[in-house]
């Protein structure tokens, strides 16, 4: 299952495309207002979106999940005083958990989706705004690359590794299906070898 962003003049609207089923339908029109960045969860019916000119305010500052069978919005994960949601955010493989980048100060939360709490908050190396992070398959460590690359227990919150970049990626990151490698995006391809230990 994928989600699209299709656009007609000022309109705005989501696209969910299920290729096995050649199925495509269009979801959360929007009249005012515009849809930044989107986020599918891996059973295809929650969908995670930044919202930017919306006629209420407050959905302008967080990130607002919707339900894609019947278009209602679930609830809106907003930012503590002071702070604001960064442009990167994901789901985890099994969709228990969300992780989005909050600024100022380089930091990433770990929320539960279901009980709407955050668990975790990781406060990343070097203070900068994390440029990317991912899951791995099976859920319990997230990368983070914000300068150099960490790697996180997502339970406990606490770090288990970093591995110094001689050039930082620009892109993105993604781990093997294994979850022992994790390659970087950017303009030179680059391989991250690791071990994480786990009890």
């Amino acid at each position: 299952t994928a989600a699209l962003l299709g656009e007609a003049g000022s309109d705005q609207a989501i696209v969910v495309w299920r290729p096995a089923a050649d199925e495509r339908r269009v979801v959360l029109a929007r009249g005012v207002g515009r849809y930044g960045r989107l986020a599918l969860g891996p059973d295809g019916q929650v969908l995670a979106a930044r919202l930017q000119g919306d006629a209420d305010p407050r959905l302008n500052q967080g990130v607002s999940f919707y339900d894609l069978a019947s278009d209602a919005r679930i609830f809106t994960l907003l930012p503590a005083a002071d702070d604001r949601l960064g442009d990167g955010f994901a789901f985890s493989p099994d969709g228990v958990h969300f992780a989005v980048a909050v600024e100022p100060g380089g930091r990433v939360e770990i929320w539960d989706v279901a009980a709407r709490q955050k668990r975790q908050t990781l406060a990343v190396p070097g203070g900068q705004a994390p440029q990317a992070f991912s899951f791995s398959p099976d859920g319990r460590v997230l990368a983070v690359i914000s300068g150099p690359l960490s790697l996180w227990d997502v339970a406990t919150g606490q770090r288990a590794q970093t591995v110094e970049l001689v050039v930082p990626p620009q892109g993105g990151v993604t781990f093997t299906p294994d979850g022992q490698r994790a390659f970087l995006g950017g303009g030179v391809a680059r391989r991250a070898d690791f071990t994480v230990l786990r009890p």
